[in-house]
C-alpha cells in the first residue's frame, strides 16, 4: 500500500498561506554620479509563482503547512546576504562594451610665503654748459622828393647792428634712498573630479557583447525560486 505524495501545488491549494513567512531583503544602490539612492527588491509574488510553475508536481519535503512556513522562514533567513547580492549586481547600471569604469576625485593643497628686501640709493648730477650767438641789427632810412623831380632822394639812413652771446650752465643734482619691503603669501587648493571609462582593448566588443548577452539569460528569480526548492522539495517524480 503506497502513500500518497503531497505536492507543492497539493500543499498550496490547502493553504495558500505556506510562503507568507518568506522575505526578500531590500537593497539601497547608487542611481547616478551625484550618489542618489533608491531601495529595490524583487518582487515575492513572482518568486512564488516560479516556484509552483517549476516545481509544483514535485513533492514537499515538510508536509506539515505550520512547520512549511517554519522552513520557509529558515531559509530566507540564512540566504538574506546571497539575495542581497544578488539583488545589488542585478541593478548595476553599465555600458556593456565598457571595460574600464573608473572614479577618482583628487584635492591638491599648496601653501607658499615669499618676503623681498631691498635697499635703493640713486644719486646723479646733470651739468649742461651752452653758448647761445644772437645776430641782430636793422637800418632806418628817411627818403625826400624835390619840388622838380619825381625822384627819391635819401634824406637819412640810420643803421644800427647788434651782437649778443649767453652762455648757458645747468647743473642739476638727483638723490634718492629708501628701502622696499614685500611680503606675500598665497594658498591654492585644487579639487578634481574624474570619472574615466571605456575599452581599453584587453577584449573585443565582439567578446563582451556575447558575455553580456549570456549575463541577460541568467534569472534572478529562477534563481531564487532554486534556492527555496532546494531545501524544501523532493526534486523526483
Amino acid at each position: 500500500m503506497s502513500t500518497a505524495k503531497i505536492t507543492l501545488i497539493g500543499l498550496y491549494n490547502y493553504d495558500d498561506t505556506i510562503f507568507d513567512t518568506m522575505s526578500l531583503p531590500e537593497v539601497e544602490i547608487e542611481t547616478d554620479e551625484n550618489g542618489n539612492h533608491i531601495a529595490v527588491t524583487v518582487e515575492k509574488n513572482v518568486v512564488i509563482d516560479n516556484m509552483l510553475l517549476r516545481y509544483g508536481e514535485f513533492e514537499v519535503l515538510y508536509p506539515n503547512p505550520d512547520f512549511f512556513k517554519v522552513a520557509v522562514k529558515a531559509v530566507s533567513d540564512s540566504l538574506q546576504p546571497t539575495f542581497k547580492r544578488w539583488i545589488k549586481a542585478w541593478n548595476i547600471e553599465y555600458n556593456p562594451l565598457y571595460n574600464f569604469d573608473r572614479y577618482e576625485k583628487q584635492t591638491d593643497n599648496t601653501k607658499s610665503q615669499s618676503e623681498l628686501n631691498g635697499e635703493t640709493h640713486n644719486k646723479g648730477n646733470t651739468l649742461s654748459d651752452g653758448t647761445d650767438n644772437t645776430d641782430n641789427g636793422n637800418t632806418n632810412t628817411t627818403s625826400v622828393t624835390p619840388y622838380d623831380s619825381d625822384e627819391l632822394h635819401t634824406q637819412s639812413q640810420v643803421v644800427d647792428k647788434g651782437h649778443d652771446e649767453r652762455k648757458i650752465h645747468n647743473e642739476d643734482t638727483d638723490k634718492f634712498d629708501g628701502t622696499n619691503k614685500t611680503i606675500g603669501n598665497e594658498k591654492t587648493d585644487v579639487k578634481h573630479d574624474g570619472h574615466l571609462y571605456g575599452n581599453i582593448g584587453v577584449t573585443t566588443s565582439q567578446q563582451m557583447l556575447r558575455d553580456e548577452l549570456d549575463v541577460s539569460r541568467w534569472n534572478i528569480y529562477d534563481e531564487i525560486a532554486k534556492c527555496f526548492a532546494r531545501e524544501l522539495i523532493i526534486p523526483v517524480y
